[in-house]
């Protein structure tokens, strides 16, 4: 099970983000065969909310002008009804916010529109009228991405938070991070990044370094 667990969380590389996230919309929609699959996963991209959370957010969550989202509630994942928590309120973290790329504001916007979305409390994500689960989700993570060269290889759409995660270490204040991700604590197994990885991200400090074997004359 441990083996099987690590495999699900395995981020996807930068590259493969690409593939399965191409900047014109024709492609997108086309990988992901609608707007509202197409914007479940940009969210999910963008901001390494859980399933349950991307899958509680409402119109009342949304803030483009500061181009986030936030939310306090999320989906549970048997009854599908919607609960006034996430998974860390229990540990004092009672709300996540995200930020939002270009890209996933202009398919959510379109999304909004087209659902007729008016209720601040109405759900964004919904399918034959109920809200998702991440069973469902990940079926069509399986599904949609045939339709490109990326292969699940055991991962699953968790492996879009961790891959969130890995991306921002050592790019952020660890505060900022934590803030971002809900934890309490910085946790080492979302961390995969590589040696080569941490190695450029150490550039500057190299200058530091550097700088100390100089000698003033």
């Amino acid at each position: 099970m441990i083996n099987v667990v690590g495999k699900q969380r395995k981020p996807f590389t930068e590259i493969e983000l690409f593939q399965m996230f191409p900047k014109d919309e024709e492609g997108l929609l086309y990988i992901w065969q609608s707007r509202m699959w197409a914007t479940y996963f940009l969210v999910m991209r963008d901001t390494g909310f859980r399933p349950g959370e991307v899958a509680g957010l409402s119109l009342s969550s949304y803030n483009p002008k500061d181009k986030g989202i936030y939310t306090e509630q999320s989906i549970h994942h048997a009854t599908r009804e919607v609960v006034k928590r996430i998974k860390t309120t229990g540990k004092g973290k009672h709300y996540k916010v995200g930020l939002l790329t270009n890209q996933t504001i202009e398919q959510l916007n379109k999304l909004i529109d087209e659902m007729k979305i008016t209720d601040p409390e109405g759900l964004l994500f919904l399918i034959n009228g109920r809200p998702l689960i991440p069973e469902t989700a990940n079926k069509h993570l399986k599904l949609s991405l045939k339709r490109t060269s990326v292969k699940l290889n055991g991962r699953s759409q968790y492996s879009l938070r961790h891959a969130f995660e890995t991306a921002l270490a050592g790019n952020v204040e660890e505060e900022l991070l934590l803030e971002l991700m809900a934890h309490k604590r910085f946790r080492n197994e979302c961390d995969h990044r590589t040696p080569e990885d941490i190695f450029k991200q150490l550039q500057l400090v190299w200058e530091v370094i550097e700088s100390r074997t100089v000698t003033n004359n």
